[in-house]
């Protein structure tokens, strides 16, 4: 490959990140009010996915055995939870996750983007199994890295 197409192509690529992650702030910083709804993840056998032991973050349990894993959506689209004990429901709305956001600090906000960019953001074509094993795998790197 010549140097010309290497450049066009570290470039091109550059672009695309670039225009994932500022329409990432956009989004987030734009909106007054966000509306939380969920609903549930199916595996390949479009059956639904539950806990398969007691999970547990620190004090706070994040699931129980048998429990329905849930996807998160905020007006509609895919959402990550970054406050692990925090209570949402449906039709909540939140005001003020900018908060939050900008309290992760500048590393771990970058570490989530990338996480959400190579994961079901901005990836689900290259990955396997379906979108709610996605946004599972998605949401535990959030998890992690928050």
């Amino acid at each position: 490959m010549s140097k010309t197409k290497s450049l066009t192509r570290i470039a091109a690529l550059f672009l695309v990140a670039l225009t994932l992650f500022g329409s990432v702030f956009a989004l987030h910083s734009s909106a007054a009010s966000t509306t939380i709804t969920f609903d549930y993840c199916y595996s390949t056998t479009n059956s639904i996915i539950k806990f398969v032991k007691e999970v547990k973050d620190g004090s706070y349990t994040v699931g129980t055995k048998g429990e329905e894993l849930c996807r998160i959506y905020a007006d509609g689209k895919d959402a990550y939870c970054i406050e692990p004990g925090r209570s949402l429901h449906s039709g909540d709305t939140m005001n003020d996750s900018s908060t939050a956001w900008k309290n992760l600090g500048e590393a771990k906000r970058t570490a989530v983007n990338l996480a959400i960019l190579f994961g079901k953001g901005g990836n689900s074509s290259k990955l396997g199994g379906t979108t709610g094993q996605q946004w599972i795998a998605t949401q535990l790197i959030v998890w992690e890295i928050v």
